[in-house]
């Protein structure tokens, strides 16, 4: 899922812009939360798998910022 802009002025980039920005500053909160609850939970099981959902958020963040960076959103 790549679309490149020429112009960065454009309307459609600046929300595709503005969209990305919250969606990445939202999976940075869920990773960080996940990341407390690991710590915090004491059965292993519930820790792995909170563990897995982490990671799983972690790829959801990378993507999003490589599609900002790919189409200059991000700086």
């Amino acid at each position: 899922f790549q679309a490149f802009y020429p112009t960065s002025q454009t309307p459609e980039k600046q929300a595709d812009s503005y969209l990305c920005a919250d969606l990445l500053s939202t999976e940075k909160h869920v990773s960080a939360l996940y990341n407390t609850c690991v710590f915090e939970f004491t059965d292993e099981n519930a820790r792995n798998l909170l563990n897995g959902i982490q990671k799983q958020e972690q790829g959801h963040g990378k993507a999003i910022y490589d599609y900002m960076s790919a189409n200059g959103m991000y700086s």
